[in-house]
C-alpha cells in the first residue's frame, strides 16, 4: 500500500482516517491494530514470558491469566508501560468460561482489584516508576486510566522456583506417595464392595431364611371355619322328627276305613 507524502508525521488518528476511505470502502481498524508491529500471522500473536510465572505458588490461576493477557498488550518498542482502566480490565478477563459462540461476562471490579493486589505485591505490575500499584475502590476512579508496568521479574524479594524442571524434580516423590494413597484407598473400596456382594449372595442362598416365617398367614391358631361346642353329645344322635297335625280333625261318629285285604296274583 503507497500512502501520500509525507507518511512520517502522520499520527494515528489521521492514519485510521485515511485507512477508512482507502479503496473506495469502509475500513475499521483500532488504535492498538496500528499500534501493533506488522506481522506476518494472521492475526495469531505471540508472547514471551519467564518460566517462573506459571509455577509460582503465590499467584493465583486468575493472576496468572491476568498477567499474561498485560503482558500480550506490552510492544517492546514501546516499552513494557500500558494506560488501562479498571473497566477495561474486567472485560479483558472473562468472569467464567462460556459455550462457543456465546458472549462472556466481564469480571467485577472486585476481583480486578484482588487480582492486581496480588501482582504487585510480587512485583510482576507496578506504576511507572517501579512503586507499589494502588486503585481506588470509588466508582469514579474505575474509569479513569491506569499507568502500569508489566514486569518480567520480581522486584520483590522472591524465594520460590524458578522454572518448571525444579518443580517436578521436587514434588516426583511425592506425586509417588499421593499415587501409592491412591490405588491404596482404590483396592480397599473394591474388596469392601466384593464383601458386601459376598454377603448378600449368602443370605438369597440360604433356604432356612427366605420361604418361611415364625407364623405363617395360612395357619391359625383359632380357625374361622371352626368353633368349640360345650355340648358335643346331642350332635351324633339323630334328630327326632318333628310333631305334625294332620290336615283335617277327625269326627266323632265317622268310622274307621277298613282296608281289604289284597289278593295274590295269579300268573
Amino acid at each position: 500500500m503507497v500512502v501520500p507524502e509525507p507518511f512520517i508525521p502522520w499520527s494515528i488518528r489521521k492514519l485510521a482516517a485515511y485507512l477508512r476511505r482507502v479503496h473506495g470502502r469502509i475500513i475499521r481498524i483500532g488504535r492498538e491494530t496500528l499500534r501493533c508491529p506488522p506481522v506476518d500471522d494472521d492475526g495469531w500473536h505471540s508472547s514471551q514470558i519467564r518460566d517462573w510465572i506459571p509455577v509460582c505458588p503465590e499467584l493465583s490461576d486468575s493472576a496468572i491469566r491476568l498477567y499474561l493477557i498485560l503482558r500480550s498488550l506490552v510492544i517492546e518498542k514501546r516499552g513494557p508501560v500500558r494506560k488501562l482502566t479498571l473497566w477495561e480490565l474486567c472485560h479483558l478477563l472473562p468472569r467464567k468460561p462460556v459455550n462457543p459462540g456465546e458472549n462472556p461476562d466481564p469480571s467485577s471490579i472486585s476481583r480486578i482489584r484482588t487480582l492486581l493486589r496480588q501482582l504487585t505485591a510480587i512485583g510482576l505490575v507496578t506504576t511507572p516508576e517501579g512503586h507499589r500499584l494502588t486503585t481506588s475502590s470509588r466508582p469514579l476512579a474505575a474509569g479513569r486510566g491506569l499507568r502500569l508496568r508489566i514486569n518480567l521479574m520480581p522486584t520483590t524479594a522472591y524465594t520460590g522456583p524458578r522454572n518448571a524442571f525444579d518443580v517436578l524434580d521436587n514434588v516426583r516423590e511425592a506425586a509417588e506417595t499421593s499415587a501409592r494413597k491412591a490405588r491404596a484407598r482404590e483396592l480397599e473400596a473394591a474388596a469392601e464392595k466384593r464383601a458386601d456382594r459376598s454377603e448378600t449372595t449368602g443370605q438369597k442362598s440360604d433356604p432356612g431364611r427366605v420361604g418361611q416365617k415364625s407364623d405363617p398367614p395360612g395357619q391359625e391358631s383359632d380357625p374361622r371355619g371352626q368353633k368349640s361346642d360345650p355340648q358335643p353329645t346331642p350332635d351324633l344322635q339323630e334328630a327326632e322328627p318333628p310333631l305334625r297335625l294332620p290336615a283335617q280333625t277327625p269326627r266323632p261318629d265317622a268310622q274307621p276305613a277298613v282296608r281289604a285285604p289284597s289278593q295274590p296274583r295269579q300268573r
